[in-house]
């Protein structure tokens, strides 16, 4: 639901044909730009395993949606002089504007979407979001398979 509206609200964002950056911003996959967003948050670099893990892909995904990232320009690996089989990957300042144009068209596109309804359904948009937001943050931090949440049994692997 929500990739298919961020798509069509994306869709409704005009964008640049001229500028390279803008352009590219407007055709990122969720894929991408939540590959984009681990990296900008990242302080070092990354192995690839790491990037797997925190993508929450198998290797050959991760490998697949970074090597796109890497020809795109917007993700460098990094050769580590001491062991030649390690290699770091690590978002350029390319990346981070792009990643910054992304955001800056998703909010774009919420607000357009939100300009659809009337403010009393807004209003309850935001408590359903609200809601949802305050259900997410608890199962997070339970960080425990079978914890119990408000009565209910979190299992992570469902």
């Amino acid at each position: 639901f929500i990739k298919n509206l961020q798509t069509l609200g994306f869709r409704q964002m005009p964008f640049n044909e001229n500028d390279e950056e803008d352009k590219l911003s407007a055709e990122m996959t969720i894929s991408q730009v939540r590959a984009l967003s681990i990296f900008s948050s990242e302080k070092e670099p990354l192995k690839m395993s790491d990037a797997s893990k925190k993508l929450n892909v198998c290797m050959p995904t991760a490998t697949q949606l970074i090597d796109k990232l890497v020809n795109m320009g917007l993700l460098e690996r990094i050769k580590n002089d001491n062991d030649r089989r390690l290699v770091l990957i690590s978002i350029n300042d390319k990346g981070r504007r792009i990643f910054q144009k992304t955001q800056e068209r998703r909010k774009e596109s919420l607000t357009w979407w939100f300009s659809k309804i009337n403010i009393e359904e807004q209003k309850k948009l935001l408590d359903i979001i609200e809601s949802l937001m305050e259900i997410v943050n608890k199962v997070v931090k339970s960080e425990g398979n079978g914890q119990q949440i408000q009565g209910e049994e979190v299992n992570k692997n469902e």
